[in-house]
């Protein structure tokens, strides 16, 4: 589509690449998110053109300043706290509390439409990350924040469609169907067009609130489609599902292909698996393609790279406080055959330290184009009423200490990709290295 679309995942629900939750605090994020080049944009117009009167920046400090009044501080963690810095003390401000009410007084008295409250605050604090001139950050209500939550584990409970929004029309069309799912048992294919929900209609309703209409269905649902000009109605059955991040296949010569889409909590055993089924099909050397992978959740990555690395560094990190971090390998599982790595422009955070480790360490050849580019990790602080405020809390750098946020990881063969090629280049490129070790 030409238009500007947004892309969200129907499960109990992907709608953005997060993290685990923890006792206190949300664990470390390195996922650029999907399409990040684009969606940092997307997301930025739609935090600010979600209503006239919440579109300011000042309007969200003065909410969040009153927030952090009533509460006494800023919350980061369960039972921190800390005191208000350079630039945040204007969210504690008397001219912020006056501003505040200036804008109440304004609303109640001049706007025409009624005000959903819960909107408000939602994009008023949204608005105020964006202030923050942080690509990363964002704030979450505590139902987005459960849907990430569920998301980063690789399994939810729904009827596993990827759905695609043309801005323009409103227009809500299926973007990908899982392999096994619900949605692919009733019939759904890409392409289609849903209408209605439960004869309720979703043209041109915000496609958060067509996601929460479908996904929040326990039972089963209902749904009208538009496929070739022909309406249908599907009936489907939400059921548990595990996302698919790895896939495997062997090619020839001995060289097996294992291909990883993100790093989620469930990516780690999905990676185990597919290592065994080729060592079992008689693998003796191995590409990894992490090409379009968004990043995911530092844990997942470092477990995967346990699998692979020699004893040693495998990543750290460093805060505003040039305190450091250290993910370790133990090395015994480290992985005696050839491999290759497969990067282009879109492979970010989590993919960099993949390929970035093995680089580093002269385990394999990095082929393809340079990274994205993100070196930089995010934690999900949890607030006191159940939302969260996620912010950018540190920098990591590859076992020999390249720091590679804004340049990328440059391949040891660069391998452009053509657009209009037929031919997988980077890939051929790959099996010609292998079949010269």
């Amino acid at each position: 589509m030409a238009q500007t679309e947004l892309r969200q995942e129907i499960n109990q629900g992907n709608t953005e690449q997060g993290a685990s939750v923890h006792p206190e605090m949300m664990e470390e994020e390195c996922s650029s998110g999907k399409n990040q080049k684009e969606d940092i944009e997307k997301r930025k117009n739609m935090e600010f053109v979600k209503g006239v009167f919440f579109g300011t920046l000042i309007s969200a400090v003065c909410v969040l300043g009153m927030f952090l009044v009533n509460n006494g501080t800023v919350g980061f963690e369960w039972g921190r706290s800390v005191e208000a810095g350079p630039g945040s003390e204007v969210l504690t401000s008397l001219e912020t509390r006056h501003k505040l009410e200036e804008v109440r007084q304004k609303i109640d008295s001049a706007f025409l439409y009624d005000v959903d409250g819960e909107d408000l605050i939602s994009y008023l604090f949204k608005g105020l990350t964006v202030g923050l001139n942080d690509p990363y950050a964002n704030y979450y209500t505590a139902e987005e924040l459960k849907t990430i939550t569920e998301s980063n584990q690789g399994e939810y409970y729904g009827i596993g469609i990827t759905l695609l929004q043309d801005m323009a029309s409103g227009r809500l069309h299926v973007a990908g169907v899982y392999e096994g799912s619900p949605a692919e048992t009733a019939g759904m294919k890409v392409d289609d067009e849903i209408i209605a929900v439960d004869g309720e209609s979703v043209t041109g309703m915000d496609l958060s609130s067509a996601v929460a209409l479908i996904k929040n269905k326990e039972e089963s649902l209902e749904l009208t489609l538009l496929r070739d000009g022909v309406e249908l109605t599907l009936t489907v059955e939400p059921d548990s599902i595990e996302i698919p991040t790895v896939s495997c296949e062997m090619l020839e010569d001995g060289i097996g292909y294992l291909k990883i889409t993100e790093f989620d909590s469930i990516t780690v055993q999905q990676f185990e698996d597919a290592m065994q089924q080729l060592e079992g099909e008689g693998m003796e050397k191995l590409v990894v393609d992490v090409r379009d992978n968004p990043g995911g959740v530092l844990s997942s990555v470092c477990d995967i790279l346990r699998q692979i690395l020699p004893e040693g560094l495998i990543v750290y990190t460093e805060d505003k406080n040039g305190k450091r971090e250290e993910y370790t390998c133990n090395g015994v599982h480290a992985l005696e055959k050839p491999l290759v790595v497969l990067v282009n422009n879109n492979s970010a955070s989590a993919s960099e330290i993949f390929a970035g480790a093995v680089q580093d360490y002269g385990l394999g050849t990095i082929i393809g184009e340079t990274t994205y580019g993100k070196g930089v990790v995010q934690r999900t602080f949890l607030l006191d009423d159940g939302s969260a405020l996620k912010l950018t809390s540190e920098k990591y750098f590859t076992p020999k200490g390249q720091d590679i946020d804004g340049t990328g990881i440059k391949p040891d063969i660069v391998v452009e990709q053509e657009e209009n090629s037929d031919t997988d280049l980077q890939l051929a490129e790959a099996l010609e290295v292998l079949k010269q070790e």
